[in-house]
């Protein structure tokens, strides 16, 4: 069997949770040059609405308000 080079891997997944947009595209910018593929969200409703399954990261603005669970 032969090995899988990492181009043939999926891009890794990263959701940005920030209610500033201009912030969370900036973030977004990042880490699409690094390789990932993004989804943003801009509300703990948006957050919720999603199944999202194999995040590799969450960068999570933590004054967002509320408590995000589930």
């Amino acid at each position: 069997m032969e090995a899988m080079c990492h181009r043939d891997r999926p891009a890794p997944l990263a959701l940005i949770v920030d209610d500033e947009a201009l912030l969370a595209l900036e973030i977004e910018d990042l880490l699409m040059a690094k390789g990932f593929k993004t989804l943003i969200a801009y509300t703990k409703a948006e957050v919720k609405a999603l199944s999202v399954e194999h995040l590799a990261v969450a960068v999570i603005d933590l004054s967002l308000g509320g408590e995000l669970t589930g």
